[in-house]
C-alpha cells in the first residue's frame, strides 16, 4: 500500500511564498528511499506532496513540515514587527 497527501498553503503574497520554499528547501532533500516528497510554489500557495508505504511516516512528515511552517510564520511576523518598529516616528 502506498500513502500519499499533499498539503497547499495558501501565503499572504508571492514573495511570502518563495521565501517560505526557500526557508523549508534545505530541510527537505534526501529524503529516504522508500519516500517521495515535491515542493512547489504558485502564485502565493506552496504545494507539498509526500508519499510513502506507511501512515506514519507521511503523517510525521506532514506535522514536521507543519511545525517548520509555524515557526516560519512566527519569525516573519516578528521580524516585520520590529521593522515596523524601527520605522515608526519618535
Amino acid at each position: 500500500m502506498k500513502v500519499v497527501c499533499s498539503v497547499k498553503l495558501l501565503c499572504s503574497s508571492k514573495a511570502v511564498a518563495y521565501k517560505l520554499a526557500n526557508v523549508l528547501q534545505p530541510d527537505n532533500v534526501g529524503v529516504s528511499k522508500n519516500r517521495q516528497f515535491k515542493m512547489s510554489v504558485s502564485d502565493s500557495s506552496v504545494t507539498f506532496n509526500f508519499d510513502s508505504a506507511t501512515l506514519d511516516s507521511v503523517f510525521g512528515t506532514m506535522v514536521s513540515i507543519l511545525n517548520d511552517v509555524q515557526l516560519f510564520q512566527e519569525v516573519w511576523l516578528l521580524s516585520h514587527s520590529k521593522q515596523a518598529f524601527s520605522q515608526r516616528p519618535n
